[in-house]
């Protein structure tokens, strides 16, 4: 069985294990008492972010 872990604030997924990168779309949420209100979904990121270090390598 194929199992992934996504970070729930990105939806990036965490162990991609040299595969193509994955990423789910994500909803913010708060709760109010005991109700959980969800908000309309965020932009999802189509490629992981690049670090400022990956940047001046790739230079």
């Amino acid at each position: 069985m194929y199992k992934h872990v996504f970070d729930l604030r990105t939806g990036a997924c965490l162990d991609t294990q040299n595969k193509p990168y994955r990423a789910l779309d994500v909803w913010r949420m708060f709760r109010r008492g005991d109700d959980v209100h969800v908000l309309p979904p965020t932009t999802r990121m189509e490629t992981p972010a690049t670090t400022a270090t990956e940047s001046k390598a790739a230079a």
